[in-house]
């Protein structure tokens, strides 16, 4: 009866046996091909804003109207290396508290200041904070909220900065609620009135859309794909897993 046998290039005879394989040599670019496949990746590079909480605006009174509130303070961080399986811990800060997330802390009354009330101008509001598009939109942020008005008749009181309130009119009208970690608006003249609150902070994280979608996440943060990132936006405090 006749046997086949398979032929293994490269190899030598054994004596009594059959033939031994020659060492096999990983090949260099196809492992590394594997690994951006997935194969043995640790880290995913990311992208986040982090925003404090801004601070409320000052009431007025019969006598005068009150000051906008100073934004939270906010920052950009590109290029963060995230260790994929670990659990980063997202504090989102409310009003004039801060925020932190990945080593990094931001501070509420560290943003746009806000401006004070006017007796007959409506000024320029308050002061800029920072504007970002990691949302997916070009959005403000951190801005200063507007000081009331005294005398309505020369038109309404000073608006808000990215994010910050407006000021109230006059008459004792209260001051607008910041967003986004905007400073509220100060309360208008002739009241009392009260000062707006300062908006609530945020966290804003980003990378490519190729990369994976985050293992878990908690705190609901929003997810979205936009321009080419995927995107996680936490309003309130959370975790993410990579």
């Amino acid at each position: 009866m006749s046997r086949s046998f398979k032929d293994i290039s490269g190899g030598k005879q054994v004596s009594g046996g059959t033939l031994s394989p020659r060492t096999k040599k990983v090949n260099s670019t196809l492992a590394v091909d594997s690994w951006r496949r997935g194969g043995s990746k640790t880290s995913v590079v990311i992208d986040h804003l982090i925003v404090a909480g801004g601070g409320p605006g000052s009431g007025g009174s019969s006598a005068a109207p009150g000051s906008g509130g100073t934004g939270g303070g906010y920052g950009e961080t590109v290029g963060f290396e995230a260790s994929i399986g670990t659990t980063y811990t997202i504090t989102v800060g409310g009003a004039n508290t801060s925020s932190s997330a990945f080593g990094v802390t931001k501070n509420a009354g560290a943003g746009g200041a806000g401006s004070g009330g006017s007796y007959y101008s409506t000024g320029p509001g308050g002061a800029p904070g920072i504007t970002s598009s990691y949302s997916g939109s070009s959005l403000g942020y951190g801005g200063g909220g507007g000081g009331g008005q005294w005398n309505s008749s020369f038109g309404g009181p000073s608006g808000g900065r990215d994010g910050g309130g407006s000021g109230g009119n006059s008459g004792g009208q209260p001051g607008s609620p910041g967003e986004r970690g905007g400073g509220g608006g100060g309360g208008g003249a002739n009241g009392p009135s009260g000062g707006g609150t300062g908006g609530t902070g945020v966290v804003i994280i980003r990378y490519p859309s190729g990369e994976d979608a985050a293992a878990s996440t908690t705190g609901s943060p929003s997810v979205s794909i936009s321009g080419g990132y995927r995107i996680y936006n936490f309003t309130g405090s959370g975790s993410i897993t990579f």
